[in-house]
């Protein structure tokens, strides 16, 4: 779709690999497009799953234990579609025990997580405020901000309650 088209030449020019699925294979600007039903041979050769599909009753918990547990085990979910879409049970388990190297989710189910989901302490992930989409200005500086001083040890600027 439109979002995998603006995404995939920004991964491009990174150096990735890119590769899409969609219910039909071909190519895409420029993009191999493997069919969904190709999608479970492909699993073990992703570095990087990035997840972009809408919530729908086929899509619902559509990464889950069996997905999870084809992917390499350095391999890195990234979420930016929607939360419904991944098993978040199953993932934590991957997480903790090793099977996944790391996750990244910018949305979950449901929004906000609540403070009392074991999602929160999960090894090797990190969970973001559904801002994938749109920003406001200077939001891009204030989150490089904030990553350079995790990284660093310093003080996150505006730091959300959980």
């Amino acid at each position: 779709g439109s979002i995998g088209q603006t995404l995939a030449p920004m991964l491009q020019g990174l150096g990735a690999q890119v590769r899409g699925a969609a219910r039909s294979a071909g190519t895409r600007a420029g993009v191999e497009v493997i069919a969904e039903a190709d999608v479970p041979a492909a699993l073990p050769d992703t570095d990087v799953l990035v997840n972009i599909l809408p919530a729908t009753e086929q899509t619902a918990g559509i990464v889950g234990r069996e997905v999870l547990a084809a992917l390499p085990d350095h391999a890195i979910l990234v979420n930016v579609g929607r939360g419904a879409t991944v098993d978040q049970v199953a993932l934590r388990e991957a997480l903790e025990a090793g099977t996944l190297g790391a996750a990244g989710l910018d949305v979950t189910e449901p929004e906000p997580l609540p403070e009392s989901d074991p999602l929160w302490d999960a090894p090797r992930l990190l969970i973001t405020p559904h801002g994938a989409g749109g920003r406001p200005v200077g939001a891009d500086e204030r989150i490089a901000a904030n990553l350079r001083a995790l990284v660093e040890g310093g003080e996150v600027l505006h730091p959300a309650a959980r």
